[in-house]
Formats: structure tokens, C-alpha cells, sequence
């Protein structure tokens, strides 16, 4: 299978490679933005999905699942706490500023803008700069945020009391539950995905697919 590093890469080379089979390392850039009170909202235009969860493994893997499932996705890191995902940072973005003319992905792939210790308050109007002219973004945002929850099927004595619609990561044995469940990973898997290496063409990426439908919005 092939296999593409998830990764924040320079947007120039996102445009001028569109035939290279894995993505480029892009920068996005964008104009300043001011600090705001309100959390982003994204334009009605593009796609979005906020998605967290309390095991640590699941949250730093679960937003490269979901964006490489979209095809060219825009991960955005929105929890200061957690372990860095790769890829240049918020907080760096708006120390530095950026051109306006690192806006667009024009051809598919994953790209992560990392976190850096900036709260989504802080960042809104340069979050909603730098998303406008993808086709689909996913917000990591912290776990009991209002988002898509991930969570472990196995063992079952982690599973919440009442049943709830998440996306559900399946042990080796596999079980039922309402929302998605995700087929079992192997250990090589989790460890390359947590290195920001996804296999686009797995059985655990084409899983992820029905997030993006119209019923998890």
C-alpha cells in the first residue's frame, strides 16, 4: 500500500508538484489574525468535523484517519495540551503572519498545522483564513469538547455506562456499537500512525468514510 506522511507542508510545492504521489511539506499561511472570545466557526463552504478523545493514543491518531478518509484535508490542532501533533504551529503563525498566497491545496493530501500552546479563542480568525479555501477540516480539539468523540471498544470495562453514537476503535475481537466502529490496527500501524504516517487506502481510513456524512454534522 502507499503511504503518505501526514504532515504540514510548503503550499508552493503543494501547487507546483500535483503528479508526486505523496503530499509536500507545506507552510499555510495567512494574514494576522486578531484575538477573539468567540470559538472558529468555519465557512458554510467547507467541510468540518471536531474530533477528540480521552485515550491519548486515539487523539493524537483519530484526526489523520478522518482527514486522509476526505481525500485533501486540513488538520488544525486545537488542544494546547496535548503531545504536538507534526508540522508548524498556530502560535507561530501568529508571532510571524503569512502571505494570503498560501491559501489553497490544489491537489488531494493531508496537511497539519500543530498547536503550539495557543487557546482556539485566541486563533479564530486566523484558523477561519487558513481553512477557507480547503475542501475539508478537521479541528483536534480537547477531549469532552464539544466534537465527535473516539473511543476504545475494548476492553469493556472502559466503555461508558450508557450507550452514545461515537466512533469506536475495535479491539482484535471486533463488537457492535452505535456510530462507526473501526477495524482492529495493528501495533506497526499505530506506531507509524503516530509518527504521522497513514496508509490513505486501508481498511482503517475507508472506515472512517461515513463521518463525513451528512448525519454527524
Amino acid at each position: 500500500m502507499a503511504r503518505d506522511e501526514v504532515g504540514l507542508r510548503s503550499l508552493d510545492s503543494f501547487r507546483q508538484a500535483p503528479s508526486q504521489a505523496a503530499p509536500c511539506r507545506i507552510e499555510p499561511t495567512v494574514s494576522r489574525g486578531s484575538q477573539v472570545a468567540a470559538p472558529f466557526v468555519a465557512s458554510l463552504s467547507v467541510l468540518l468535523r471536531r474530533v477528540s478523545s480521552p485515550d491519548p493514543v486515539l487523539h493524537r491518531i483519530a484526526p489523520f484517519g478522518l482527514a486522509a478518509a476526505a481525500g485533501t484535508c486540513l488538520v488544525v490542532d486545537l488542544d494546547p495540551a496535548a503531545a504536538p501533533l507534526p508540522g508548524p504551529s498556530l502560535a507561530e503563525l501568529l508571532r510571524d503572519g503569512a502571505t494570503a498566497a498560501h491559501l489553497r491545496a490544489a491537489r488531494r493530501g493531508v496537511a497539519v498545522i500543530s498547536n503550539g500552546g495557543v487557546a482556539e479563542s485566541e486563533a479564530a480568525d486566523l484558523i477561519d483564513g487558513i481553512t477557507a479555501g480547503w475542501p475539508a477540516v478537521v479541528l483536534r480539539v480537547p477531549a469532552g469538547s464539544s466534537s465527535i468523540p473516539v473511543l476504545p471498544l475494548d476492553p469493556p470495562e472502559l466503555r461508558p455506562a450508557r450507550a452514545m453514537r461515537a466512533v469506536w476503535q475495535a479491539g482484535q475481537h471486533g463488537s457492535r456499537a452505535p456510530g462507526v466502529v473501526l477495524p482492529p490496527l495493528r501495533r506497526s500501524s499505530v506506531r507509524a500512525l503516530c509518527r504521522g504516517v497513514v496508509e490513505p487506502r486501508s481498511r482503517w481510513v475507508r472506515a472512517w468514510a461515513p463521518v463525513w456524512g451528512a448525519s454527524w454534522t
